[in-house]
């Protein structure tokens, strides 16, 4: 299930379409992320996100430094968006 932080589903993809306002599931993947990143200073992360995931996983792959994007691997299943960043290896 989606983090919603009891925000309904349709106002947190507002917030995120009206300007990059990051919501408290995509702030707690950067915290994950940045977390897993300083342990393992060579290693690849593998995202799986599923729905509206997805739209969380984009907006967050979106405010991380590229050098770290590219050491992250998405699987999106049935994806509410299809993530297209340049860099980012993505199965939908």
């Amino acid at each position: 299930y989606n983090a919603s932080h009891h925000v309904s589903d349709v106002a947190v993809y507002k917030l995120m379409e009206s300007g990059n306002v990051p919501s408290e599931p995509v702030l707690h993947l950067l915290e994950c992320w940045s977390e897993f990143f300083a342990r393992n200073k060579d290693s690849n992360y593998l995202q799986i996100c599923y729905s509206q995931g997805a739209m969380m996983t984009e907006a967050a792959l979106r405010l991380i430094p590229e050098e770290m994007r590219k050491r992250i691997l998405v699987l999106a299943i049935a994806p509410a968006v299809f993530i297209d960043i340049p860099g980012v290896q993505v199965r939908h």
